[in-house]
């Protein structure tokens, strides 16, 4: 019977226009396509901010010891995409041409910050809202715009933002793809440059038109190999999507596809091999970049004069027997889970490295001190611990948990609960402890896992997690140069205003990402420095 049927499939691959392969990830079944994965690195969200700190943290990575292109995979979101996805694909620069030199912060004057340049650096210096504007004149598709302007402000300096090539892991995925479609050509696909998985993380909110909740959203997961959303968002597999006029129950999960079928219908599947109809455009590097980031939809799609300008995409579930797409919002990853970790530890990760670039930091302890046993021993919840309901790291030991307002999206953190909740203490005591001495937080700890079913994670798994986080750090701040500590005291009034922690957007006047060059090398630097400072412990965490 496996015969006739693979046999039926070749018959009408002729009259195809594509066929590729699916890969179910789902409880029965959770392996992931791709090299089995030990390790990592995460890379938070955070718009510029986090770009700009990525800079920083991957400079001094690669300086003591190349660790980026040692780690099994690197795991990003929003503005951690930004960079990564330009580190992982550019093909113009060496690293340290593209990555610039290790600075040293005695030597950081306010001319040297303004002058001191890298290709990196420019993205993050350029106005966004131009970009944006013409492209809403040029007639892009509103639900490309953002992806467009995305493209065109970060990745066409590095001649990888072409919307019209698939995307793919490595030359021998091309050459798969090419045998099964001689079709295609070499040239219809950009090539990450770099060995590691890639893994750019997404959110599927609802369908186009329908209201996201915490009950209905889902992990979106873009690689250059294949793109889906794992696992499901509940036992039955199937969402409620409600709009002010009707309701639809949809089939949300189950596994991957290649990325250069992504989007397209399916019109015919044998086992894991599939046909599509290829009338659809190509699911580039530039759409998984622009979805990523786009963390205005969990307020856009809500909003029905706005909902036009979310990004889409033509979702189908993997497995069972309707194939159709449906129009699908599709946004930033943060706004489901900020840092990346948790695609990593639904790959078997069982070592991490979590670059975190938060917009705020932990209260000192003169505020509340986490290291007072008495502050633990009824905190149920983040509001008990005096931090926001989506602190990226609370919420991974269920502290962002909530049974009430489910539609609104400071929920969705509570569906990230995957360590022992008793396990935080340490690492928050930790943490605040380096705060108070000025220090860089940089902590070790290991953890052990709960049954999460959202995100595929098992219990009982032992994970070691190395959290490096952005606080500010007066140890960095008293080496600068006098006149560079006084514009940082400036505040509101001065060059630097928020430092360490520069806004997510509008950091500077009405432009949504723009950071001065003066900014985004100060905060590089520092980021830079938290790593030197602590590259015996990194290098002994991996081992190396």
């Amino acid at each position: 019977m496996r015969f006739l049927l693979l046999l039926s499939f070749e018959l009408i691959s002729a009259a195809a226009i594509l066929n590729a392969v699916v890969h179910p990830v789902n409880r029965l079944s959770n392996n992931f396509p791709g090299s089995p994965i030990t390790n990592g690195i995460s890379v938070s969200g955070g718009g510029s901010r986090s770009f700009s700190a990525a800079t920083g943290q991957f400079r001094a990575l690669q300086n003591i010891g190349n660790i980026a292109d040692r780690v099994d995979a690197i795991s990003t979101v929003s503005g951690g995409t930004w960079f990564t996805s330009i580190f992982m694909f550019q093909n113009s620069y060496t690293d340290e041409e593209l990555l610039g030199r290790i600075t040293y912060p005695h030597l950081l004057t306010l001319k040297h910050l303004n002058e001191q340049s890298n290709p990196l650096s420019e993205p993050v210096t350029n106005n966004l809202n131009p970009v944006l504007t013409s492209m809403k004149r040029n007639g892009t598709p509103t639900n490309l715009i953002w992806q467009s302007a995305i493209a065109r402000n970060f990745l066409d300096p590095f001649h990888i933002g072409n919307m019209s090539l698939f995307m793919a892991g490595n030359l021998a995925d091309v050459e798969k793809i090419l045998k099964r479609n001689p079709g295609l050509s070499r040239e219809d696909f950009l090539v990450q440059r770099k060995t590691a998985e890639f893994i750019m993380g997404g959110i599927l909110e609802a369908a186009v038109g329908y209201q996201p909740n915490y009950n209905n959203v889902a992990s979106f997961q873009m690689t250059p190999s294949y793109v889906g959303s794992p696992f499901a968002p509940n036992l039955v597999g199937k969402v409620i999507y409600h709009s002010s006029s009707n309701t639809k129950i949809v089939r949300v999960g189950g596994g991957f596809i290649e990325s250069f079928a992504f989007g397209k219908q399916v019109e015919r599947q044998v086992f894991n091999n599939v046909q599509v109809d290829d009338n659809e455009s190509a699911f580039s590097l530039a759409h998984a970049v622009g979805i990523s980031s786009a963390a205005f939809t969990k307020m856009f799609s809500r909003i029905s004069n706005l909902r036009h300008l979310t990004p889409s995409v033509n979702y189908s579930p993997i497995g069972g027997l309707n194939h159709d797409n449906i129009e699908t919002v599709a946004g930033d990853g943060g706004n489901l889970e900020g840092t990346g970790l948790l695609a990593l530890l639904a790959r078997n990760a069982s070592l991490v490295l979590v670059l975190d670039n938060p917009s705020t930091q932990l209260p000192s302890s003169s505020q509340i001190n986490y290291c007072n046993p008495r502050v633990w021993e009824n905190a149920k919840s983040a509001t008990d611990l005096g931090i926001s309901p989506t602190d990226k790291v609370a919420s991974f030991f269920g502290f962002a948990k909530s049974q009430t307002n489910l539609d609104k999206p400071k929920t969705w953190y509570g569906h990230n609960h995957v360590f022992l909740m008793e396990q935080m203490e340490d690492l928050f005591c930790q943490v605040q402890m380096l705060m108070d001495e000025g220090k860089p937080a940089v902590v070790r700890g290991k953890y052990t896992t709960i049954n999460n079913s959202f995100w595929g994670i098992s219990a009982n798994r032992s994970v070691e997690v190395m959290w490096v986080l952005l606080t500010k750090c007066s140890e960095f701040e008293k080496k600068l140069p006098q006149e560079t500590q006084e514009a940082i005291q400036l505040g509101d009034d001065g060059p630097f205003a928020n430092f360490p922690h520069f806004k997510t957007a509008f950091q500077n006047g009405k432009d949504i990402t723009m950071y001065t060059r003066p900014q985004v090398n100060l905060l590089a630097a520092q980021t830079e420095y938290t790593i030197i400072e602590n590259k015996g412990r990194i290098k002994e965490f991996f081992q190396l």
